[in-house]
């Protein structure tokens, strides 16, 4: 049975932060017998529109891809010679961001009291 790697990181729901031209990495569990993969990044589970592909040599892999903020989902799969109908891995949704996201607002102590009589 031709069994599709698995997913490993970015983790489902994960958020990347990836400044320009910064490498992000992805893993995936090895397939038996592979020794090249194919990974492709959509901004839609469906993969209609593919927004970035790359190919390994290896379970996971360090790319940059040139794609805009948002959210995006990944997948991997065999990519070699006599595997071509190889099935892909699952979805996996991530979110990639270009600046780091804000910091919590700082929350008073609840403590604080207000002086009414001061009104």
């Amino acid at each position: 049975e031709d069994v599709p790697p698995r997913p490993i990181a970015p983790r489902p729901g994960e958020i990347v932060l990836a400044p320009g031209g910064t490498q992000v990495p992805f893993w995936w569990t090895a397939a038996p017998g592979a020794r090249h993969y194919r990974i492709e990044i959509a901004s839609d589970p469906r993969f209609e529109g593919v927004a970035f592909s790359a190919e390994s040599e290896s379970p996971g892999t360090w790319i940059a891809p040139e794609v805009p903020e948002g959210a995006y989902h990944w997948r991997v799969r065999v990519a070699q010679a006599g595997r071509e109908g190889s099935p892909w891995s699952a979805s996996t949704p991530f979110r990639l961001i270009r600046r780091p996201l804000p910091d919590a607002p700082e929350l008073y102590a609840p403590s604080i009291e207000v002086d009414r009589a001061a009104h």
